[in-house]
């Protein structure tokens, strides 16, 4: 009977999947998938959850960086990860950050608060790129907050913002022009953690009045794949994008306005 209602489960993400219905309206039951041992092969190959290692980190920081055409749902867990270690994941991030002096949410401060960490779905719905199970984390201090996208996998920051607590959007925002050298700096040691290398940081050509934007040109994995950089295809483009305001900044993630 439980392998049966897990089967059920399965084929009902793959109609929704199909038709482009988001996983949240549609109410599964993610934790009968995340628990079920048998059945949960037969839903990873609909999924595109094929196991440790079949889906590249390339792919993963496209999907996310996709500003549109993807939804999320909220699962009770993840496939790999405990929330206490993606937790973890986002304070050593933090703390990397820290180390660099760039604006971000103090782990010392008084006034550090820890949102529990929340497992997501992220699917494509084109269906052109699989789908992967991340974990968001939100931490805050008296000055701002700082969101996490950890990938369950592999434990790879795969998206970052932060906004000041004086934040109200980016047309309120003005354009900052950081170090170029101090973003290479970030940007390779972070590279490092994965195999990775990132040819250069460059502005990218569209000029704002809000915020400046860099790009991450050709970003090298260790399995061969490349992204980030100018492109014709929005995905590729929109990977690996760091906006900067006076107010905060994103990572592989649009900026709310």
């Amino acid at each position: 009977m439980k392998n049966t209602a897990l089967a059920i489960a399965a084929i009902i993400i793959a109609v929704c999947i199909g038709f482009g219905i988001p996983l949240a309206s549609a109410k599964i039951q993610d934790n009968a998938l995340l628990n079920g041992t048998e059945s949960l092969d037969k839903a990873e190959a609909t999924l595109g959850l094929n196991g440790r290692g079949s889906i590249s980190l390339a792919q993963k920081f496209v999907l996310v960086g996709i500003n549109d055409g993807i939804y999320s749902a909220d699962l009770s867990e993840g496939k790999y990860m405990l929330a206490s270690q993606a937790a973890e994941k986002a304070r050593e991030y933090a703390e990397m950050l820290e180390q660099f002096g760039i604006r971000c949410v103090h782990l010392q401060s008084a006034e550090y608060i820890e949102e529990a960490p929340q497992p997501m779905l992220v699917v494509d719905d084109s269906g052109e790129l699989p789908s992967i199970i991340v974990w968001s984390v939100t931490i805050y201090d008296e000055n701002g907050s700082m969101t996490f996208t950890i990938d369950d996998e592999t434990g790879t920051l795969l998206a970052l913002t932060y906004y000041a607590n004086d934040y109200t959007g980016w047309t309120e925002a003005q354009p900052v022009q950081p170090d170029i050298a101090l973003l290479r700096d970030i940007a390779d040691t972070f590279a490092a953690l994965i195999g990775a290398n990132i040819n250069s940081v460059s502005p990218a050509e569209n000029i704002r009045p809000y915020y400046t934007d860099y790009i991450f040109i050709n970003a090298v994995f260790a399995d061969g794949q490349e992204i980030g950089g100018e492109s014709d295809d929005d995905k590729m483009s929109n990977a690996l994008l760091l906006r900067i305001c006076d107010k905060g900044y994103s990572f592989n993630h649009e900026m709310y306005g």
